[in-house]
C-alpha cells in the first residue's frame, strides 16, 4: 500500500510538471537554452532536456529523443535521469500513458538498479517490484549488465539488452 501511494504522488507531481510546461514559445524558448548547456555535455540540462521530451502530451511529445538525452545524462550519473530510463522500459510503471518502445526488464532493473545504489528510493521499490517478474536467468543477466554499465554508450546498453 505504501508503494502504491509513493508511486500516485510521484505520478501526479510528473503529471503537474509536465502540463504546466505547455506547448507554446516558453517550452520551445526553454528547450532551446538547454539545449545549448546539453550540447556541452551538462549532465542536468540534459535531463531537463530529456523531461521536457518525455513529457509532452501532445504533438511536442517524442519518447525516442527523450530517452536519448536522458541516457546521455543517465551514463553521467544523473540520479534521476537513470530512474526515469528505468520507467521507460518498465512499461508496467507507466499505465497513465502509452509509450512507444518496447518493454525490456532487463534493462528496466539496471537503470532501476544505477539509480537505487545512488540511494534513489523510488528505484530501489520499483526494482524490487521487477524481481517478482524476473527469471533468475535474467537477474543475473540485468546484474552482468548493470557491472559495466559506465563503460557503456546508449546505443551499447540498447543493443546488449537485445541480445
Amino acid at each position: 500500500m505504501t508503494i502504491r501511494l509513493g508511486v500516485l504522488l510521484l505520478m501526479a507531481s510528473l503529471t503537474i510538471a509536465c502540463t504546466t510546461m505547455g506547448t507554446d514559445s516558453r517550452l520551445a524558448d526553454y528547450r532551446h537554452a538547454l539545449l545549448a548547456q546539453a550540447d556541452k555535455g551538462d549532465a542536468e540540462a540534459q535531463f531537463q532536456l530529456g523531461m521536457t521530451y518525455c513529457c509532452g502530451f501532445d504533438q511536442t511529445r517524442n519518447d525516442v529523443t527523450a530517452r536519448i538525452w536522458l541516457c546521455r545524462a543517465a551514463l553521467q550519473g544523473q540520479v534521476q535521469a537513470q530512474y526515469q530510463l528505468g520507467r521507460f522500459y518498465d512499461m508496467h510503471a507507466v499505465k497513465w500513458r502509452p509509450r512507444t518502445g518496447t518493454q525490456d526488464i532487463i534493462l528496466a532493473y539496471v537503470w532501476y538498479s544505477v539509480a537505487a545504489d545512488q540511494g534513489h528510493d523510488m528505484a530501489a521499490l520499483y526494482r524490487e517490484a521487477l524481481t517478482h517478474e524476473m527469471s533468475p536467468r535474467a537477474i543475473e543477466a540485468a546484474e552482468k549488465l548493470k557491472s559495466h554499465w559506465k563503460q557503456k554508450t546508449c546505443s551499447d546498453v540498447s543493443r546488449v539488452a537485445a541480445n
